[in-house]
């Protein structure tokens, strides 16, 4: 009986005018939000991180995807603004999935166009506090207070894995894991 009641919602689904659906399915279905960031490396390895003005901690370039964009555009875009660089992206996408709080993070690899300036950084005052380059030996120190979060992506990036989701822990923080 199930099953014939199911089959029967979704013809009936299926016969309903596009608009109708569209809306059924934004009221229905959970709503995500989507960001772009970029981890911005330099031929001598070390990477861009940067200290925005409303957040704590140190976190890699990026922003919320504009209605239409694509993540690889987004991620090219918000680091522009924020720190004035343009970049190619290389490598492979990762992407993270936090289902409390109902986001996708899309995390690309960037390199600093060629012939461009890897230390003419313009920052963006009213979202950017400050930007360094590190080198990955270095995270740990700078980053002490925020490991959770952009080491363990680091982490992650360094084994390959492209799809992540956010399990957070009261006591650790946020903890990536392999996508179920």
């Amino acid at each position: 009986m199930a099953v014939a009641l199911r089959r029967f919602a979704l013809r009936t689904f299926t016969a309903l005018p596009r608009r109708l659906k569209r809306s059924i399915v934004g009221v229905l279905m959970p709503n995500y939000v989507s960001g772009a960031m970029c981890r911005i490396e330099r031929e001598d390895g070390r990477m861009l991180v940067v200290r925005t003005s409303y957040r704590r901690g140190w976190v890699f370039p990026g922003g919320m995807l504009d209605r239409g964009e694509t993540p690889a555009e987004a991620a090219v875009r918000e680091v522009r603004e924020e720190v004035g660089l343009d970049v190619d992206l290389v490598g492979q996408t990762m992407m993270l999935m936090d289902p409390n709080l109902r986001r996708i993070d899309f995390v690309f690899t960037g390199r600093v166009v060629e012939g461009a300036d890897p230390d003419d950084l313009a920052l963006q005052p009213a979202e950017i506090a400050e930007a360094r380059w590190i080198h990955r030996d270095d995270i740990d120190q700078l980053l002490a207070s925020d490991r959770s979060s952009i080491g363990r992506l680091l982490d992650a990036i360094d084994t390959g894995q492209t799809l992540l989701t956010v399990k957070w822990d009261d006591v650790d923080g946020p903890e990536l894991l392999p996508f179920d």
